[in-house]
């Protein structure tokens, strides 16, 4: 307390001449003192980021009418805390910034403009806890007129980004030591403004490579880099190249480089990327926690899209605890579970969803997202015992658009469901809550309910086109699209469109309210045996030039089969056995398939 008393003596000349600028009402000579009660946040329970390399608090006070700089002070801080006593003079209002750094801090304050910047980016290093900070500025105490105490929580300027391997012991047991790594951040900033909040001079910045300070953990997960990064208040989205060297003791030392993009980071939250790094290119975690703020955990590729070999080989499960939103899982959940988007692409993969379901809830136009689950290079992906509730742009297999030169074949929906959704405009083609199909493949959907799919409307489905889609093409359940197979077994499906150059096969126990096969152009229709029903085939041909294939086996059932403007052309093959119960061309109803090819 001696060391406190003395600043306030040193500076008590400078308050003084502060107070002869203003009216105070009371003279000068009367003072009082404001005690900080000064924190950090609680604890990490991980190792880095402790804040515990922060010992030094420093701080300065404003004349707030004037903004002028008056003092600046410098304190210890003990287990992260600290009591510092200012004497202020009555009358007056007051601004205090405080600062909490490390004794090899490589930062610089400018007190007089309240921005903290690198020190020098050149020099900058990776794996240094001594890059860990926390500042507050406290700008809301009253004017003086007695002793004031206030509690003042300082928040760390930065996100905390961290990339961990899951395979650390497993490397180990290989021989493979990391030696050094390497991270460059793009969307990062080289300053912060501590009055307004703000990073400053954003950027591409090193944090050049340095050894790593930690061994695998029980789990046989290991910290490979840890970097403080300026960053907005908001969530926002970083690039990252993340290089490691190690050694091997058959081949001496190496080093990979990896990239990703759209990282998640926000101001004293923590981003943990965690994955099998280091003995293959696998399935990725990006985890965001704060002790710093409440605790949310992201799980997802690097910008919301499993790519390449992200996913291969791998079944990920979705349990009840996790949450989709902006292309991320996240892990747990918050107090509603809803959802945004989601996108997966890759080679060979499974999703198992154990009959939880996923909540869309949109927030507004733009948030409202197809949901994509693709496979690439002639392998399947797998989505089983799942239901999506909610309004969104459709649930999509085996198609994503975003990597170009790439064919995605084969999606396999199992067990998921998709019962009263509402539904917004992607486009002028139609609107589906599922549209489940492939460039090159088959898409199967087993065991699988979808009905009772509606419009949210216009008032809340903000495409400019919305309404002309709807008006033109209605809403179905499941759209069958340009030049992809669709193969239903044993499904409750409430309505189904076709497409140009479609292909829709109605396996096993399905029972389908309606098929609408109203402008197939070379497409096809076909009911299969096994108890497949139909209530309604739709099949209405624009031009003599279209040649749809329907073909009704042995077996499967329609109760009526409306024929509108068919052509020579058309081929309907309606096989011995098959259940036909009325049939309607042009407005005139059959009974029976005899009846109406006698009517020909």
């Amino acid at each position: 307390m001696k060391n406190i008393l003395l600043v306030a003596v040193a500076a008590m000349g400078l308050l003084l001449t502060a107070c002869s600028k203003n009216e105070a009402t009371l003279p000068a000579t009367k003072h009082s003192i404001a005690t900080f009660a000064i924190a950090t946040p609680e604890l990490s329970t991980r190792a880095q980021g402790d804040g515990k390399t922060a010992t030094i608090l420093k701080y300065a006070v404003y004349n707030r009418n004037d903004n002028t700089l008056l003092f600046k002070g410098t304190e210890s801080l003990s287990n992260l805390s600290a009591i510092v006593e200012i004497p202020f003079v009555n009358g007056m209002t007051y601004d205090v910034l405080f600062w909490a750094e490390a004794e090899a801090s490589p930062y610089t304050v400018n007190w007089e403009e309240k921005i903290v910047r690198y020190t020098d980016v050149e020099e900058l290093k990776s794996n240094n806890e001594a890059y860990d900070a926390f500042y507050a500025f406290v700008d809301d105490i009253p004017m003086i007129e007695g002793d004031v105490t206030k509690k003042v929580v300082m928040k760390r300027p930065f996100a905390q980004l961290n990339i961990l391997a899951k395979d650390g012991a497993k490397a180990a047991q290989s021989d493979i030591v990391i030696n050094k790594t390497q991270v460059v951040v793009t969307g990062c900033y080289s300053g912060f403004n501590l009055a307004e909040h703000e990073g400053l001079d954003k950027g591409t910045y090193t944090f050049g490579a340095a050894a790593i300070n930690s061994t695998p953990d029980d789990d046989g997960v290991q910290t490979l880099a840890v970097n403080y990064l300026f960053s907005a208040k908001e969530e926002s989205a970083v690039d990252v190249e993340f290089t490691y060297t190690y050694e091997e003791a058959s081949a001496g030392n190496k080093g990979l480089t990896l990239s990703y993009n759209d990282i998640p980071i926000q101001q004293n939250y923590r981003t943990n990327v965690i994955g099998n790094i280091l003995t293959s290119i696998g399935q990725f975690l990006i985890e965001i926690d704060a002790c710093f703020e409440d605790e949310y955990n992201l799980w997802g590729g690097f910008n919301g899209i499993y790519t390449d070999e992200a996913l291969a080989g791998q079944t990920i499960e979705i349990t009840e605890s996790w949450l989709i939103k902006d292309g991320y899982i996240i892990d747990p959940m918050p107090e509603n579970w809803t959802a945004e988007s989601m996108y997966f692409y890759s080679k060979a993969y499974a999703i198992d969803g154990l009959n939880n379901t996923i909540t869309f809830e949109p927030n507004g136009y733009r948030s409202v997202a197809k949901n994509t689950f693709a496979a690439a290079d002639s392998e399947l992906v797998t989505v089983k015992n799942l239901s999506f509730a909610g309004e969104h742009f459709g649930v999509f297999g085996g198609v994503y658009g975003g990597v170009k030169g790439r064919n995605n074949y084969n999606t396999l929906f199992e067990n998921v469901n998709i019962i009263e959704n509402g539904i917004y405009c992607y486009n002028d083609a139609g609107n589906i809550p599922m549209s489940a199909f492939s460039n090159l493949g088959t898409a199967t959907l087993k065991n699988c309910t979808i009905t009772g799919t509606y419009w949210v409307g216009a008032e809340k489905d903000k495409n400019v086109n919305a309404q002309k889609c709807y008006n033109t093409f209605g809403i179905y359940d499941i759209f069958v699209p340009n030049n992809k197979l669709t193969k239903l077994i044993s499904c409750r499906i409430g309505s189904i469109y076709v497409n140009n150059h479609g292909q829709l096969r109605i396996e096993g126990e399905s029972n389908i309210d309606t098929v609408y096969a109203t402008a197939l152009v070379n497409g096809t229709v076909t009911l299969v045996d096994n108890g497949a029903k139909v209530t309604l085939l739709d099949v209405n041909e624009l031009s003599a030039s279209y040649a749809p294939t329907v073909t009704i086996k042995a077996g499967a059932t329609v109760e009526t089969l409306q024929l509108n403007s068919i052509h020579k052309t058309n081929k309907i093959t309606i096989e011995d056995g098959a259940n036909i119960t009325r049939i309607i061309h042009k407005g005139v109803e059959y009974n029976s398939i005899a009846e109406f090819k006698a009517s020909l």
